[in-house]
């Protein structure tokens, strides 16, 4: 077979074996040098799991002193999990410190001495822990130890009744007080009052032969614990530990010693290294020349036009090409890549060409589609705002019960359609990421009502049942987005409603969880529709999606509603799932958690508020606005919180009306005629008369965007009330910036 040294692989598989070869030699030298510090490095792990188990281990003697030693098998059975593995694990520890002592002499380890200190240490640890261990239990807990026989005749002396109870009362307050504090003042005062009392009761044998137990059981108790130094820094207790430190500090020496050693040895291997190195960088300049000579020319010609053409976005440039390049010795394989590289540079910049095209035409598409849904919902909320804000003046007027509920189905049908308006204005800011989740409170009765409202006359055309249940032990008031919550209910109720023919629609709440402060609570739409084939569950959640095409044209709906529930449901923190089967029903749930909230959630109408309505009185609020119908509305709310009010019909009126008489208060529209609000708003502020006495200026809009909210507080504006105009909303505006 005839070898081609022009070949790539050959000259590929040449270069591997010289690399190979370099490779080998360098890991031979390296091992040789490396042994002996590997061996060191492992003796210093050993030392280091040997310390940090003894400095572990310590932590069981703390636990039986802290707590282990009140265990009634120490006295029952003379067992206790703590001290016994404390005293355990010291015995073991010892055997690997001399087990390392042999280890550190093979390999010439300056330690022997130190871990002979060690060991006659951990001796002397091991002998004054039994002694304390023995201590403590002679010492005892509540009816174990003298501590037990010293209750024990305590509580004799009480039985006998002899004694007054406020004199054994003492008598036992003196006992406690030493044992919480340890201070003999308190010794002292138990001694001297039962020496009193022995002294009253002489005569009497049996009081006194069990006032002298109680007297010799408390002293031992006294005297046991200023052994072990349960109340001051001497004592067994705390010699274990000074023993234990001073066992620690030989460890960390030890240690030192080892270290010192592994640095020695590095600097050794080092100084070899840097002659292996100095001898492997002569073979490799060689190498590297012979393979610059056959391949990195050629290759590097090659990767000048790949940065050139990377550069240029791969975008021919006929004012700056380059030459065809001038191989040297390339390989075959080299020559042929170039020439693929030169097909494919020609078929990117054609797809490139194409897909600039299409981006330009995409940004313009949603520029356009951005100034479209900022008209259409600014144009779609100004006879909204008309008719929300006069339904709100009717509802405040004296009605019947027919009226009102008339009303009040008008009002949610009203604010449906406002629902339909923002889920489109939702979408678009899904898309965009720019969705945000309030956090208000609100009551879930008050969700279910507005819900069962919408849809009654819609069930009982399709003479279908529609049932609620809330769990009663859920909270009456929460903290959450009560307004994203009862879009994701009505767009799921919605659907259920639409794809239900026969038997009911459920909507329950159930509580699944709680904490002090949050409960987790799920909802849970059912229905006995027409159900979800398992094929179309997966692609039920995107955007414009139903189950087919018939679906659309038999039902309607734009495909909008789950997907915007499911992106909410998300951003409120939890999952949207789906359960269906084909003719039988299906099933949405999911679960949030809402912080429980203390405070009352809405506003009222009735002589709650009288106060506050009478603090808004004698107050002048100038008006610009330039619509009849939302001045209307403005006027008739504005009357009923007993406001006096002065209309202007653009921003130069407006400035105008400022300069030349006084208010407390500016309801500012955005767009009108000859001077916008926001420049309406600068030139105000821009006033002596402003500087001397600002008052606020509160923009009123139909622009519901958050840019459009974020933009009005950027160019002054003082806050933000979008159109339709809630009258709870504005009377917290007013009362915010005028009630006090």
């Amino acid at each position: 077979m005839k070898i081609h040294t022009k070949n790539l692989a050959f000259q590929i598989w040449q270069s591997f074996i010289y690399l190979a070869l370099i490779l080998a030699l360098w890991l031979f030298l390296y091992l040789r040098t490396d042994k002996e510090t590997n061996k060191v490095s492992v003796f210093s792990i050993k030392l280091s799991k040997t310390q940090n188990r003894f400095s572990e281990n310590f932590i069981n003697y703390q636990n039986f002193i802290l707590a282990g030693y009140k265990d009634p098998s120490f006295y029952t059975r003379n067992t206790q999990p703590n001290i016994d593995t404390y005293l355990n694990n010291l015995q073991i520890n010892q055997k690997a410190l001399s087990y390392l002592k042999g280890d550190s002499k093979n390999l010439s380890i300056a330690i022997q001495d130190s871990i002979k200190t060690a060991n006659n240490n951990y001796q002397k640890l091991i002998t004054l822990a039994w002694d304390t261990r023995k201590a403590i239990q002679l010492r005892g807990f509540k009816d174990y130890g003298t501590e037990g026989s010293m209750r024990e005749a305590a509580h004799k002396i009480e039985r006998l009744d002899v004694i007054p109870k406020d004199v054994i009362l003492q008598l036992r307050r003196h006992e406690k007080d030493f044992m919480l504090r340890g201070e003999h003042i308190y010794q002292e005062r138990f001694n001297f009052l039962i020496t009193e009392i022995e002294k009253q009761f002489k005569n009497d044998a049996q009081t006194l032969e069990l006032l002298n137990t109680y007297h010799t059981t408390f002293n031992e108790y006294v005297e046991k614990s200023n052994l072990l130094g349960f109340y001051n820094e001497t004592g067994l207790i705390n010699d274990v530990k000074k023993l234990h430190d001073q066992i620690n500090n030989n460890l960390v020496n030890i240690k030192s010693i080892t270290a010192d050693k592994m640095m020695q040895l590095n600097k050794t291997n080092s100084n070899y290294l840097i002659i292996q190195t100095i001898f492997i960088g002569i073979i490799a300049i060689f190498a590297s020349t012979y393979l610059v000579k056959t391949l990195t020319h050629d290759i590097k010609l090659i990767n000048d036009r790949f940065r050139y053409y990377i550069q240029n976005d791969f975008l021919n440039n006929p004012n700056n090409s380059l030459p065809a390049p001038k191989f040297k010795l390339s390989a075959i394989e080299i020559r042929r890549l170039f020439s693929n590289f030169q097909l494919m540079k020609e078929t990117l910049n054609k797809t490139i060409v194409r897909l600039n095209e299409e981006k330009e035409k995409a940004d313009r598409n949603v520029h356009y589609k951005a100034r479209f849904l900022a008209n259409m919902s600014h144009e779609i909320r100004t006879p909204l705002n008309g008719i929300i804000g006069m339904l709100q003046i009717i509802e405040m007027e004296p009605l019947s019960d027919e009226q009102k509920k008339n009303i009040q189905l008008a009002n949610y049908s009203a604010n449906h359609l406002l629902e339909l308006v923002n889920m489109i204005l939702d979408y678009s800011k899904l898309e965009e990421g720019k969705m945000t989740i309030e956090n208000n409170t609100f009551q879930l009765n008050s969700v279910f009502k507005n819900i069962e409202g919408i849809f009654k006359h819609q069930v009982k055309e399709k003479n279908i049942a529609f049932k609620t249940k809330i769990d009663k032990s859920i909270p009456k008031q929460l903290k959450g987005d009560v307004l994203r919550l009862q879009q994701v209910l009505l767009n799921i109720v919605s659907n259920a409603i639409k794809f239900t023919h026969i038997g009911s629609v459920s909507l329950v709440v159930k509580k699944v969880a709680k904490t002090d402060t949050h409960t987790v609570v799920r909802f849970t739409v059912k229905d006995t529709g027409i159900g979800i084939e398992k094929d179309q569950q997966k692609r039920l959640f995107e955007a414009f999606v139903q189950n087919d095409i018939s679906t659309t044209r038999k039902y309607g709906g734009t495909g909008l509603g789950l997907t915007i529930s499911n992106e909410l449901v998300q951003l409120m923190g939890g999952t949207l799932h789906l359960e269906s089967t084909p003719n039988q029903g299906t099933k949405f749930y999911f679960e949030l958690s809402f912080e429980v909230a203390h405070i009352p959630t809405s506003l009222t109408h009735t002589t709650a508020n009288n106060t506050k309505l009478d603090k808004l009185k004698g107050n002048r609020i100038l008006i610009a606005e330039d619509n009849k119908i939302n001045q209307m509305v403005l006027q008739r709310m504005l009357s009923k919180l007993q406001v006096a009010y002065t209309i202007t019909h653009n921003g130069k009126e407006a400035l105008d009306e400022y300069l030349s008489n006084d208010y407390e208060l500016m309801l500012m529209d955005i767009q009108m005629p000859l001077l916008n609000g926001i420049e309406a708003t600068k030139q105000i502020k821009a006033t002596q008369k402003y500087k001397d006495t600002p008052i606020p200026i509160i923009a009123v809009t139909a622009s519901a965007f958050e840019e459009d909210r974020k933009l009005a507080f950027t160019e002054g504006l003082d806050d933000f009330l979008t159109k339709p105009v809630i009258f709870e909303k504005l009377q917290i505006l007013l009362e915010q910036y005028l009630g006090e």
